[in-house]
């Protein structure tokens, strides 16, 4: 699923270098049985499902990925099992442990308490955080809307549960309600490499840099292991 290939190579490095290049809906790539074995990996946890790869890093392997918009939890019910769908807001995962790690510590040392400050005094910042929460909304139900097209058990539920279909229409990124909110670093950053006009995400990808993380890929995966966690 997907207009276009995701960014890779020097197309990765002019996405990182400036936020120019962005795009007007997400896209992604269909994750190999090899790609699903990495993120994995990456997440230390098996993975129910992917949508795609949104991009890979220097090395090719993931390093942003798109998640179903609804996860299905089958739970034991008397005398049968039953599957329960619940909105996942989180559209657009951050995958790379290289990445995450660094940007956990981005968030230990304060920066979502800076920028929510931020966000407080200066209205040009608040504006552009508030079109960043609405274009990742807009994103996810378009992701909502390919789903269903292939999937009628998600179109039922969507139906049964108008409360799901609220949440994935109006929370932002992170599964925010507050449009003018800092949330989840990861999450921002995420929007941001997949194209999104995100200020937190590109101002995230900034500091990344000039701490000397190299934002398209740690030189160390460039061994043999499918990743570093």
């Amino acid at each position: 699923m997907g207009k276009i290939e995701g960014a890779q190579g020097g197309e990765l490095g002019e996405l990182l270098e400036s936020a120019t290049e962005q795009r007007e809906l997400p896209v992604w790539t269909t994750a190999t049985p090899q790609d699903l074995a990495v993120i994995c990996q990456q997440l230390g946890r098996p993975v129910q499902s992917v949508l795609g790869v949104v991009l890979r890093c220097r090395w090719g392997r993931p390093m942003v990925i798109a998640s179903p918009p609804l996860s299905v939890r089958t739970r034991r019910r008397p005398n049968r099992l039953r599957p329960d769908w619940e909105p996942f807001p989180n559209l657009l995962w951050l995958s790379c442990p290289y990445l995450a790690a660094a940007v956990s510590r981005l968030e230990s040392e304060g920066w979502i308490r800076r920028w929510r400050r931020e966000v407080e005094t200066d209205p040009a910042f608040a504006a552009e955080l508030s079109a960043a929460h609405q274009e990742y909304a807009r994103w996810r139900w378009w992701a909502v809307e390919q789903v269903q097209r292939q999937d009628e058990e998600v179109r039922r539920c969507l139906a049964a549960h108008p409360e799901a279909e609220q949440v994935l229409r109006e929370t932002g990124v992170g599964g925010s309600r507050d449009w003018q909110a800092v949330k989840c670093l990861h999450a921002h950053l995420a929007h941001y490499l997949a194209g999104g006009c995100n200020p937190v995400g590109r101002r995230v990808a900034g500091l990344l840099r000039e701490g000397g993380v190299d934002v398209a890929g740690d030189p160390s995966c460039s061994s043999e292991k499918p990743c570093i966690i």
